[in-house]
């Protein structure tokens, strides 16, 4: 997941117009933000798919 974000991402910046953004937002500010973006979604996804599969039992549960 993470990685699929960072390419779209990744592509996204190498289209960006050069005078429009990268004369304003520096380059460290931008590799910052995306090793936080993607460091959050490490860590949130597991805690995700675990609460997902839990509410999937619960409904299987009910319906049996």
């Amino acid at each position: 997941m993470s990685k699929n974000l960072y390419k779209i991402i990744t592509h996204n910046l190498l289209r960006a117009s050069f005078p429009k953004f990268y004369n304003v937002v520096l380059t460290g500010r931008i590799t910052n933000r995306l090793s936080i973006d993607i460091f959050s979604i490490d860590k949130m996804l597991p805690d995700l798919i675990i609460a997902n599969y839990d509410i999937i039992i619960f409904f299987v549960t009910i319906v049996i």
